[in-house]
């Protein structure tokens, strides 16, 4: 189905042309069929792919006219050029004289019926408009025959805020633009840089070892004295796998489907915090986070992580063997909670992402970026949690095991004393 894409503002200098044209070149690059209409009588969009619009005979102002006038319109291939990859229909300052007849005649759809005929030809139709709000952009912005895509540039320099959405949604519209555009470059392009990292890492490791192999030669008492001092670093050593690789080995399917199966289950209205979810949405949630630590080790490891780590640093007050399965019982349900969380935040980024742009698609990539970023977003706040336990944990026993002042003891006794801790 052919799309037709709205360039507009009130204002001119906002990247409505260079945007136009750099559109319909990037889309002409992937094979798209592209056509761009200059629908602004300063003829902007026609200069900037190279046409004079004095020797334009046919033109958006005289196909109006004859539109307004009940004439027939000529052949199409006498009023669009071939420009490249691209075609174009050119535009003249005439076309002022054509927004005054359609403001007289109220006539608000005459683009969308010179539009109507070509959509078969076209995958895409660009329109540039002027800088103004008058009865061109109506008649671009008129949905009779055919939905269209409306990309407003907002001027954030401006006083009165008159213009059709809010400021950040332009962006996000031609952020999504790209990513939907060029999702398979940007897929090859990730590739080629994971293959180029494995290069370099294959590189780098057969130069380290090459190194070694050098001074175990040229000083070989010297190396075997460093090697039973200091032994090899192995990948235990090293720890878990860099994050990248992680992902990049992991199945998102099973967890894709889940997480877009529960956002269509949360509550559209109020504020999304777990305590606040309905009982039956609260279940759906538990199940996703029990069902990412059953099936991703990655997750299941560091939430052992997690309790292992939260339950030393309990213990350090409460020695008693006894509370030890509380402790981890309560460090994991910790765990869990703060997976939930993180499954929220990127339902809630959704969910303002369906809000601020109506009827929004996710593509597979998309919806695989999602699930990606949520399961980073885990990883990464389990790693960190536990190793900021660890640490806290260290700090701590090393302050209790220090031989303390008089002053100090006292305090700390009256600090701790209720939790039956002796100093």
């Amino acid at each position: 189905m052919c799309k037709i894409i709205v360039m507009a503002n009130q204002k001119g200098g906002v990247a409505k042309t260079s945007s136009t044209r750099n559109l319909a070149y990037s889309l002409a690059e992937m094979g798209q069929r592209v056509l761009a209409v200059d629908f602004d009588p300063q003829t902007n969009l026609t200069i900037s792919f190279g046409i004079a619009p004095a020797t334009v005979k046919e033109s958006t102002a005289s196909l109006m006219m004859k539109m307004l006038m009940d004439e027939a319109l000529p052949d199409k291939d006498s009023y669009i050029l071939n420009i490249g990859r691209v075609d174009l229909i050119p535009s003249k300052k005439a076309l002022t004289v054509a927004e005054v007849n359609m403001l007289i005649e109220r006539q608000d759809d005459c683009l969308d019926k010179l539009l109507s005929p070509l959509r078969c030809d076209y995958d895409y139709i660009l329109v540039d408009t002027g800088p103004s709000l008058g009865s061109l952009t109506i008649n671009a912005f008129n949905e009779k025959g055919h939905p269209h895509i409306h990309v407003v540039f907002w001027n954030k320099h401006q006083r009165t805020m008159v213009p059709f959405v809010h400021p950040s949604i332009p962006d996000k519209i031609r952020k999504q633009l790209i990513r939907d555009t060029f999702a398979e470059r940007i897929k090859a392009y990730c590739e080629n840089k994971q293959q180029a990292k494995e290069h370099l890492s294959a590189i780098t490791d057969e130069m380290i070892d090459e190194f070694e192999q050098y001074m175990e030669q040229l000083h070989p008492q010297e190396y075997r004295r460093l090697r039973e001092a200091f032994g090899r670093i192995t990948d235990d050593e090293l720890g878990t796998s860099p994050l990248d690789s992680v992902v990049g080995a992991m199945k998102i399917a099973p967890f894709l489907s889940r997480l877009f199966a529960l956002k269509e289950k949360m509550p559209k209205k109020g504020r999304l915090y777990y305590k606040l979810l309905p009982e039956d949405v609260k279940a759906e949630v538990d199940a996703l986070v029990a069902f990412l630590k059953e099936n991703n080790e990655y997750i299941r490891n560091l939430v052992q992580d997690y309790v292992e780590s939260k339950t030393c640093l309990a213990m350090l007050y409460d020695a008693d063997p006894a509370h030890l399965k509380e402790q981890q019982e309560k460090a994991a349900a910790e765990a869990d909670k703060l997976i939930a969380n993180k499954i929220l935040d990127v339902i809630r980024t959704m969910l303002r992402k369906d809000r601020e742009v109506q009827s929004f698609e996710y593509t597979e990539a998309r919806k695989a970026y999602l699930t990606e970023q949520m399961i980073c977003e885990i990883l990464m706040a389990l790693e960190q949690a536990a190793m900021s336990f660890d640490m806290e944990y260290d700090d701590r026993q090393k302050a209790m095991s220090t031989e303390l002042s008089k002053a100090a003891r006292k305090e700390w006794y009256l600090r701790h004393k209720d939790k039956g801790i002796e100093p």
